[in-house]
C-alpha cells in the first residue's frame, strides 16, 4: 500500500495536479475511468483538424 501511495505522489508531483484530480481520471487499480477515456477520445478527435 505504501508503494502505491508513493507512486501516486510521484505522479501528481510530476504533472502538478492534486491526488483528487488524479483519482478522478485513474482508479486506484490504475485503470482509466470513463472521464479519462472521454478526454483521450476528444484529444484524438482534435488531432485530425487542420488550423
Amino acid at each position: 500500500m505504501r508503494k502505491r501511495e508513493k507512486v501516486v505522489l510521484d505522479f501528481v508531483a510530476e504533472f502538478g495536479i492534486s491526488k483528487a484530480t488524479a483519482y478522478r481520471y485513474v482508479g486506484p487499480d490504475g485503470e482509466l475511468r470513463a472521464l479519462a477515456k472521454r478526454a483521450l477520445e476528444l484529444q484524438g478527435a482534435g488531432q485530425g483538424k487542420s488550423s
